[in-house]
């Protein structure tokens, strides 16, 4: 059997790349020929146009896009390099290029599922309102169509989003989504069969991510690992608190590349050498969701900032792990934190619960398209 699997695949960060990895990981276990749809939004197809717009709104906005124009220039050009790279290596893309509706009527997918999922495939701010290859418009009317681990991003979606996705959401056979709210806001729209299932990066263990670590150098010292992708100065000086409590050597990764002259930094580093230094960090700050995840997933002692939107999904991960006490507001959390290691062996028995939890939900998925592509034969 086939699975042709629509996903933010080519979105220039970590979590993208290795959610897309894990996806078709995922699927491959259970037998499946798996095949990564390459479609890409107007976004990201015309990404230096948007990324390298300068801001006229005065003098001196216009004055510092231009000092910044070039460091994007470069920054960009590195990302598509490494994700690139990345994607070549790892993941089965379709030999077809989709950018609209057109190009799914000019080269049909053909297969045995279609699938939607995971990452913020229904986030109408993310995705910049409403891709209807992502509620898999294109797949015919009588073929098996399931949601794995998608998200919208958000606890709720105003009431013309739901209008406008009720009549795709229909059409499907087996959805899953990322986070609870997920399933909240499908039952208000009268979508009741759904379940939370894992992000696909957690359902993949440190042992099988550890072959992109095998060959790669790491420092010497213990070191502190900053993932920061929100400016913050409360984030900056909890840094600082915490490698100095620790007595920790600081490492940041950052995908800008202005930020290069900080010696402590690593700019754009592949994603292979990215989960490197998670997996050998000895204390982790981040406001990322997929940071969080790999701290996760590699057992990491971390603490997390929460970013400013589309903190659900962190939210959600924390709760279902029962660490929501690693998230610092404020600091006079942080002597409690560093004072707290957290207990692996319970977080572990949890996430494997949950592990279990998505293969009975693909287990079933898969079993009911067969049953329904024998019976269209």
């Amino acid at each position: 059997m086939k699975v042709s699997i629509l996903t933010l695949h080519n979105v220039l960060n970590y979590g993208s790349a290795l959610q897309t990895f894990a996806t078709q990981e995922v699927f491959h276990r259970f037998n499946l020929k798996v095949e990564i749809i390459d479609f890409q939004r107007k976004d990201i197809n015309n990404i230096y146009k948007n990324n390298f717009s300068l801001d006229n709104s005065s003098f001196l906005k216009f004055f510092i896009s231009v000092i910044k124009l070039p460091y994007r220039i470069l920054s960009t050009k590195k990302k598509l390099r490494i994700f690139k790279n990345f994607l070549d290596k790892n993941i089965n893309l379709s030999n077809a290029l989709y950018l609209d509706n057109k190009d799914f009527e000019k080269y049909p997918v053909v297969a045995d599922i279609y699938c939607i999922g995971s990452d913020q495939v229904w986030n109408f701010i993310w995705n910049q309102g409403f891709i209807e290859p992502f509620y898999l418009g294109f797949a015919p009317e009588n073929s098996f169509k399931m949601s794995f681990s998608s998200s919208f991003g958000r606890k709720k979606i105003p009431e013309h989003e739901s209008r406008i996705i009720k009549p795709y959401m229909l059409r499907f056979d087996s959805i899953s989504v990322r986070e609870k709210s997920g399933v909240d806001i499908l039952k208000k729209i009268g979508i009741r069969e759904t379940i939370s299932i894992l992000d696909p990066t957690l359902m993949l263990n440190n042992k099988d991510w550890f072959q992109f670590c095998n060959n790669n150098p790491f420092p010497d010292e213990p070191y502190l690992l900053v993932y920061q992708l929100n400016n913050n100065k409360f984030f900056d000086n909890i840094i600082k608190i915490i490698a100095k409590a620790k007595g920790l050597k600081i490492i940041k990764i950052t995908l800008e590349l202005k930020k290069i002259f900080n010696k402590d930094t690593i700019v754009c580093p592949s994603v292979d050498k990215w989960l490197t230094y998670f997996y050998h960090a000895s204390y982790v700050i981040t406001d990322s969701f997929h940071g969080t995840v790999f701290s996760v997933n590699f057992n990491k002692q971390f603490c997390v900032i929460a970013p400013p939107k589309f903190s659900d999904r962190l939210t959600n991960i924390l709760s279902i792990t029962d660490l929501e006490n690693r998230i610092i507001d404020n600091q006079n959390q942080i002597d409690c934190m560093l004072n707290t290691d957290i207990d692996y062996s319970k977080v572990n028995k949890i996430i494997q619960q949950e592990r279990n939890k998505a293969h009975i939900f693909l287990e079933r998925s898969i079993i009911k398209a067969k049953v329904l592509n024998k019976y269209a034969e």
